[in-house]
């Protein structure tokens, strides 16, 4: 999406049970924390929210991955599928006292809350990995597939299981939350050391670049042998999906949160497309890709 001309509403909302409530006042009108929004410019956050759900993609009849996104790019997905108005009349009610209340407030221009691919689906920053150990268990967090370092990835995957060896730890809080996916060597590599026998990755109908994952993932040298307990949210997608598939398929673990935005299948090596007359953008995708799992 290219930056909007016009302002956002300036009020950050959550959607809790397809009703909308106020986490932060940006307006400095005094709008409390905690209000439930019943109106927005006439309009019921009932309609919009359903607007909104019909206009943002998912797998299949997933719904968590549109939650996400409505969840974390409400203002702007509201300035694109709803109104673009620079002046907001908000009709809320109290959480102290029920009592509702209506207040017309300016729209504000906010960089953090564009909407962009970049800014949804490829975290920046040093620390897409990390680990904690303690005494009884350790947390290996990866927020993306998306690297570019096979190398060292590798070794912090490698030090990070030898280490849980050595010091004999038991339970294993793997956190995949808020990871859209990659490249499938990262997923497959950590793979290796959550399985116990020879496991495939991707069924037969794959692309000849990714032959190789269509033999067996040996289990590595210090796999995990104890307790995983894998954290999922609906930006679980696409090669965590993946992940996450193989994981149940083979009852490795237990899953805790919310249905994960990706599953065993899912569509990719997309093209890009600038229809001739419109110019409208399509950004389309051209393979399926599933792993090798069954029922």
């Amino acid at each position: 999406m290219d930056a909007p001309l016009g302002k956002y509403l300036p009020v950050l909302i959550k959607v809790i049970n397809d009703r909308t409530y106020v986490l932060q006042d940006l307006s400095g009108q005094g709008i409390p924390e905690g209000a439930e929004t019943i109106m927005i410019n006439g309009k019921r956050t009932a309609e919009i929210i359903s607007a909104l759900l019909s206009n943002l993609t998912a797998d299949g009849y997933n719904m968590s991955k549109k939650y996400y996104i409505m969840n974390h790019w409400f203002n702007c997905l509201y300035h694109y599928y709803i109104d673009n108005s620079s002046r907001f009349t908000l009709v809320y009610r109290s959480a102290e006292d029920d009592q509702i209340f209506t207040k017309t407030v300016d729209g504000i221009k906010n960089q953090q809350m564009h909407m962009t691919t970049m800014s949804i689906y490829y975290p920046r920053g040093n620390d897409l990995y990390t680990k904690a150990i303690t005494d009884d268990y350790a947390i290996l967090t990866i927020k993306s597939f998306s690297l570019n370092n096979k190398k060292k990835y590798k070794a912090f995957i490698d030090g990070f299981f030898q280490e849980l060896a050595e010091k004999e730890i038991s339970h294993l809080i793997l956190d995949l939350r808020d990871n859209w996916g990659g490249n499938p060597y990262y997923a497959s590599y950590l793979l290796s050391y959550l399985i116990s026998t020879p496991t495939l990755y991707f069924d037969k109908e794959v692309p000849f670049y990714y032959a190789k994952y269509k033999k067996s993932l040996k289990p590595a040298e210090h796999r995990f042998t104890g307790r995983v307990y894998t954290l999922t949210n609906g930006a679980s997608f696409s090669t965590t999906g993946h992940l996450y598939s193989l994981l149940r398929f083979h009852n490795i673990g237990v899953f805790i949160g919310e249905e994960s935005g990706g599953s065993h299948v899912c569509t990719d090596a997309s093209i890009n497309v600038t229809l001739r007359h419109t110019k409208l953008r399509l950004h389309c995708s051209t393979t399926v890709f599933a792993t090798a799992v069954s029922n």
